[in-house]
């Protein structure tokens, strides 16, 4: 859409030259937006990606192996 709308100009070249800019305009805020859910997103991922690993280690940590206790672990 984007290469559509500004016909091989840059961008510069089309906001000096264009009659409309309004849905270009519209639609480089709607891109950025959705750039910034997609950072958002992958934070989120590494975040409870990070949190899970952490809490299965402590759990697996604090389980006594085959009914043993934890001292016959060590």
């Amino acid at each position: 859409m984007r290469v559509r709308i500004l016909r091989g100009r840059d961008e510069d070249e089309f906001f000096d030259t264009a009659e409309r800019v309004g849905p270009y305009l519209t639609l480089t805020r709607g891109i950025a937006y959705e750039r910034e859910n997609i950072a958002w997103a992958q934070l989120a991922i590494r975040v409870l990606e990070r949190r899970r690993r952490l809490r299965d280690t402590s759990a697996d940590d604090a389980a006594p192996a085959f009914g043993g206790t934890r001292e016959h672990q060590r």
